[in-house]
């Protein structure tokens, strides 16, 4: 277990994979800032920390479209707690299935906007708090991406906002990387692979709810990528 002192950012914390990564780290005492859209959401999930006996989170309820709020995001933890050890990028939006030629610009510009953009700015804005993280094997930065659909038909916008999004990570690991192989921060993407999720469920509005169910097994690789963080004294 790490000590309350591991503050661990996760957006899109209300529902699906945010949720289950939300009580999975509570339950290891990491000290949670949780984003969502959705503020009823976000409190219920909070109470269900609480009422378990684990830290309660700090909830900011926030639209990734708006970039004043994640500017915002970026002053509000560094006045309460002045560093950053770990973010997980998990929040992303599938805009409208279509071929390439029929796609809505408006809509692929919308899917950028979150998908890539958003997580930008969080990167700009959170960066110098992740330089300040007290983890003496760096701060981490994972990001959740989907390889399943890459260069599938009618995918195009979802599966170019998430190769998008990936190609910037590895720019910000590798420049986060010293010629000695010391990173300041750790960075790296995680596929959890096909979860019955709000996003899914608007994709494959046919299926079973339950068809992929969020299991310790999806969890596996989060919790490891975090196994190595230890706090500095």
């Amino acid at each position: 277990m790490v000590t309350d002192e591991f503050r661990l950012l996760i957006t899109g914390a209300s529902r699906g994979l945010g949720r289950a990564l939300s009580l999975s780290f509570a339950r290891l005492g990491y000290r949670l800032i949780l984003t969502s859209r959705t503020e009823g959401a976000l409190s219920e999930l909070s109470d269900e920390i609480v009422s378990s006996g684990y830290l309660r989170p700090s909830l900011v309820v926030m639209d990734l479209r708006c970039g004043d709020q994640i500017d915002s995001l970026g002053r509000a933890i560094f006045d309460r707690f002045s560093s950053l050890d770990g973010v997980i990028l998990n929040a992303a939006h599938l805009g409208v299935l279509s071929p390439v030629e029929h796609g809505d610009i408006t809509l692929w510009q919308d899917l950028f906007r979150v998908n890539v953009l958003a997580n930008h700015r969080l990167l700009r804005c959170l960066h110098g708090l992740l330089l300040r993280s007290h983890i003496s094997t760096g701060a981490i930065v994972v990001g959740v991406t989907c390889k399943d659909y890459r260069g599938t038909a009618f995918w195009g916008g979802y599966g170019a906002s998430k190769a998008a999004f990936e190609t910037m990570l590895s720019s910000y690991a590798e420049e986060n990387t010293s010629s000695q192989g010391f990173s300041s921060v750790r960075v790296c993407c995680i596929d959890p692979g096909k979860m019955s999720s709000a996003l899914r469920s608007c994709a494959f509005p046919g299926e079973l709810r339950d068809k992929y169910p969020i299991t310790e097994r999806t969890l596996e690789p989060f919790m490891a990528a975090f196994s190595e963080s230890v706090i500095s004294n």
